[in-house]
C-alpha cells in the first residue's frame, strides 16, 4: 500500500459499505457516508493538486513536482459513469425527484473514482482489493453474528438491510478477496483466506439464489478463460451451478415460482417501457409506470385472480430493465458501454477485476445490485483500477475543475441523502409510538425531507385519524406524488369522502382500481362512495366484488345493510344520504 491517501480511501469505501441504522433504511446512512467520503477525497485531492501546482512554479523544483502534479483523465469507463450520472439527473426533469437520495448515491460512487483514478495502476487495484476483503468479511461477520444469536430469515442480513442485498455486495467482493488471495504473499495469505471462508459462509446464509448463480458461472467462465483452460475446474464449477439450482429450487419459495414473479415484474416493465424509448420515463418513476402497465395487463382477468396475480414490486428485479425504463435506451447504452468496456480491459491483465465485473452484470440481470451503496462504494474503486493506462491529462487545470464541479455537486446532493437518513430514522421511531406523539414526530420527519413519500403517507394517515381531513388530504396528495401506492388513493378517496367531496372520491378509488383490479378496500369504499351518489346498481356491483374477494370481512355487513336501506328510500321517493 502506498501511504495514507490509499488507506483513508479503502477505510472510507468500506465504512460506507459497513455503516448501519437499524431504525432508518438500509441504503440511507450508507448514501450518506459515500457522499461524504468522495466529497473529502475530492477537497483533499484538490488542496494537494493545487499546492503541487503552486509549488512546481519555484525555480529548481519545478522538474519533479511537476510530475508529481501530473492530472490523469478519467478512464473511458469512468468517463461513461459520469456521464450516465449526468444523464440520469436530467431526466429527473421529466422524472420524480423524491429519487434525489438515490442518485446521491451513483454521483458519490463516480466523485469518488475521480479521486481513485488519480492513483497510480498498482495503488488503485491493491485498494480495491482491500476494500473488498473489508467489506465482504465485514458484512459476512455481522450476519454470521446475527444468526448465532438466533435470528432468522431476512433479520440475517449482515447490515446490508436484506438477506438478498447481502448476497449482491458478496457476488462482487467475493471475485476480488479470491484475486487478493492468489496474489498476497504468504503470510497474508492464511488471514485473506480465512475473510473468503466468512464471505463463503455469509453467502449460504443470505440464501441470495442471483447472487449463488452469478457466482458459480464467474467460477465456470473463470475455469475456461485464456489459453490454459482448468477443465477439472469448469466441471466443478459446472456441478456447482447445478447444485445451486437444485437447492434454490427447494427453499421455501420455489425456483420456479420466483421466476414467474420476475417474468411478471419484467413483462409489465418492458411494456411501461417501450413507449417511453428512448429517453425513459425518468429517474424514481419506475414504481408508477410500472402498476399502471400491470393494471392494464390484470384488467382481463377477474377480481380474484387479479388479487392473486397482484406483485407490489419497488424495483425491477434487474437493472437492466429498470434503466432502460426510467432512463431509457440512452441510459442502457452507457450503463452497458460502461461495465463491458471495463471488464474488456482488465479481462488479460487482472482477471480478479473482470470476473468481478461479470458477476456484477450477471447479478443485475435478477436483482438490483446498484441500488446498493455497498456495491456502489466497490464500483467507485472497481472502476478506475480495471483499466491499466494511466490517461494523463492534456490540460490538468480542466480536470481540477472537473472536479471542483463534482465536488459542488455532491456538496449539494448531501441535503437529501441526509434528509432521507433523518427522515427514515424519525418514521420508524414514530410507528411505535401513541398516536399525538406519533404525529408531531411525523411533523418534524415532513420538514426534515420533504421529498420522502412515505413519510408523507404516514403523516396524512394519522392526521386522517386525528380527525383533520383538509391538511391529510394535502399530505396525501404530496405523497402520491412521490411514492407510488395503491393504497394511497384509497386514503386519499376517504378523506375526500369525509369532506362530502363524493365526485372527486368516486376518481381517487377508481384510479387505484386501474391499478390493481383486485383491491378489496377500493371497492368496498368506491360501493359507499356510489351509493351516496345515488348509484345504487354500480354500488352493489362493487359490493359483490368485495363480497367475492374477503366474503368474512366484518365492514361488508354494515355496507350490504346502508345500501338495502338506500334502495328502499329510493322506492318511497327519499333522496340518497
Amino acid at each position: 500500500m502506498a501511504g495514507r491517501a490509499e488507506w483513508a480511501i479503502v477505510a472510507g469505501a468500506s465504512v460506507a459499505a459497513l455503516v448501519h441504522d437499524p431504525l432508518a433504511l438500509a441504503a440511507a446512512p450508507k448514501t450518506v457516508v459515500l457522499v461524504v467520503v468522495a466529497v473529502v477525497a475530492l477537497g483533499l485531492g484538490l488542496v494537494r493538486s493545487v499546492c503541487s501546482a503552486r509549488s512546481a512554479r519555484t525555480p529548481g523544483e519545478a522538474p519533479r513536482l511537476a510530475r508529481r502534479d501530473e492530472s490523469r483523465a478519467p478512464s473511458p469507463s469512468v468517463a461513461l459513469w459520469l456521464l450516465l450520472c449526468a444523464w440520469s439527473a436530467l431526466t429527473l426533469v421529466w422524472g420524480n425527484r423524491a429519487a434525489l437520495a438515490g442518485l446521491a448515491g451513483w454521483c458519490g460512487a463516480a466523485g469518488l473514482m475521480l479521486q481513485v483514478g488519480q492513483l497510480g495502476a498498482q495503488a488503485r487495484v491493491e485498494i480495491v482489493r482491500l476494500a473488498a476483503v473489508l467489506a465482504g468479511s465485514g458484512s459476512a461477520l455481522v450476519a454470521l453474528g446475527q444468526r448465532l444469536v438466533g435470528e432468522h430469515g431476512i433479520a440475517v442480513h449482515g447490515g446490508q438491510g436484506n438477506p438478498n442485498w447481502l448476497g449482491l455486495v458478496l457476488a462482487v467482493a467475493l471475485p476480488l478477496s479470491v484475486d487478493a488471495v492468489l496474489e498476497a504473499s504468504r503470510r497474508r495469505r492464511w488471514l485473506l483466506l480465512g475473510g473468503c471462508l466468512v464471505q463463503l459462509g455469509g453467502l449460504l446464509l443470505s440464501g441470495s439464489r442471483v447472487a449463488w448463480i452469478a457466482l458459480a458461472l464467474v467460477a465456470l467462465v473463470a475455469a475456461v478463460r485464456g489459453r490454459r483452460r482448468r477443465w477439472w475446474l469448469a466441471l466443478a464449477a459446472a456441478a456447482g451451478l447445478l447444485l445451486t439450482l437444485w437447492v434454490a429450487g427447494r427453499g421455501e419459495k420455489a425456483l420456479g415460482q420466483a421466476w414467474a414473479g420476475r417474468l411478471q415484474i419484467w413483462a409489465a416493465t418492458v411494456g411501461a417501457a417501450a413507449p417511453a424509448q428512448p429517453f425513459g420515463v425518468g429517474l424514481g418513476r419506475f414504481g408508477e409506470a410500472y402498476l399502471v402497465e400491470q393494471g392494464r395487463a390484470l384488467a382481463a382477468l377477474t377480481p380474484g385472480q387479479a388479487a392473486r396475480r397482484f406483485l407490489n414490486a419497488t424495483t425491477s428485479h434487474s437493472e437492466w430493465f429498470q434503466v432502460g425504463l426510467e432512463q431509457g435506451l440512452v441510459g442502457l447504452l452507457l450503463l452497458g458501454l460502461c461495465l463491458v468496456s471495463a471488464a474488456r480491459a482488465s479481462w488479460r491483465r487482472w482477471p480478479g477485476g473482470s470476473l468481478a465485473l461479470i458477476s456484477l452484470m450477471l447479478a443485475a440481470a435478477g436483482d438490483s445490485p446498484l441500488q446498493q451503496p455497498a456495491v456502489l462504494a466497490l464500483l467507485a474503486l472497481l472502476l478506475p483500477a480495471a483499466d491499466a493506462a494511466d490517461h494523463i491529462a492534456r490540460w490538468p487545470r480542466m480536470v481540477r475543475v472537473g472536479h471542483l464541479l463534482a465536488l459542488a455537486v455532491l456538496a449539494l446532493l448531501l441535503l437529501p441523502a441526509v434528509a432521507r437518513w433523518i427522515g427514515s430514522h424519525q418514521l420508524a421511531v414514530a410507528r411505535d409510538q401513541v398516536l399525538h406523539h406519533r404525529l408531531a414526530t411525523l411533523h418534524r420527519a415532513a420538514a426534515i425531507d420533504p421529498w420522502s413519500g412515505e413519510v408523507a403517507l404516514e403523516h396524512g394517515l394519522a392526521l386522517a385519524e386525528l380527525g383533520r381531513p383538509k391538511p391529510a388530504l394535502a399530505e396525501l396528495q404530496r405523497s402520491r406524488a412521490r411514492l407510488a401506492n395503491v393504497g394511497t388513493d384509497v386514503a386519499i378517496g376517504n378523506v375526500l369522502l369525509a369532506l362530502g367531496r363524493r365526485e372527486p372520491a368516486v376518481r381517487a378509488y377508481r384510479r387505484a382500481l386501474a391499478r390493481h383490479p383486485g383491491f378489496f378496500r377500493a371497492h368496498a369504499n368506491l360501493a359507499e362512495a356510489l351509493r351516496q351518489l345515488g348509484r345504487l346498481e354500480r354500488a352493489g356491483h362493487h359490493l359483490r366484488v368485495a363480497r367475492s374477494l374477503l366474503p368474512g370481512h366484518p365492514k361488508l355487513g354494515d355496507l350490504e345493510r346502508r345500501l338495502e336501506r338506500s334502495k328502499l328510500g329510493r322506492a318511497v321517493g327519499a333522496p340518497p344520504d
